[in-house]
C-alpha cells in the first residue's frame, strides 16, 4: 500500500516556493514603480554597483556594499508596508503616527549606515 504524503494548500513544494518568488518580484516591482523613493533606491543601487565593478572591489568590500544596500532595500520594504498598513486600516490600540515616525527613523538610520559604509569602501 503506497504511503500518500499531505498536500500544502499551495500545492508542491515547487509550486509554493514559485508562488512565493512571484509574490517577492511583484513587491520589488510595487516599490519601484511607486514613488520617486523606489526608484532613486534602485537607480542609487545600480550606481554604486557599477562603480564598484568600475574600482575593483575585493571581497571584504563587497560584502560590505552589499550588507549596506540590503540594509536600505529591507528599511525601504518595511516602511513601505507600514504605508500601506496605516493608509488601509483604523488601528484601535496603537498610534499610526508613531507606527510611521519609527519607519521613517528607520529609513533614516539604514540610510546613515549605508552612506558611512559605501564613504568606507570608495574613499581613497
Amino acid at each position: 500500500m503506497a504511503k500518500q504524503t499531505k498536500r500544502s494548500k499551495y500545492g508542491s513544494f515547487g509550486q509554493g516556493v514559485q508562488m512565493s518568488v512571484n509574490s517577492g518580484l511583484n513587491g520589488i516591482s510595487l516599490l519601484l514603480m511607486q514613488g520617486l523613493a523606489g526608484k532613486l533606491l534602485g537607480l542609487l543601487s545600480l550606481a554604486a554597483l557599477g562603480l564598484a565593478v568600475l574600482v575593483g572591489l575585493d571581497g571584504v568590500e563587497w560584502a560590505l556594499l552589499v550588507i549596506a544596500l540590503g540594509l536600505c532595500w529591507l528599511a525601504q520594504l518595511v516602511n513601505g508596508v507600514a504605508e500601506v498598513l496605516l493608509g488601509s486600516a483604523e488601528l484601535a490600540f496603537t498610534r499610526p503616527k508613531d507606527i510611521a515616525d519609527y519607519s521613517a527613523a528607520m529609513l533614516l538610520i539604514s540610510r546613515f549606515v549605508a552612506a558611512l559604509l559605501i564613504a568606507i569602501i570608495f574613499w581613497p
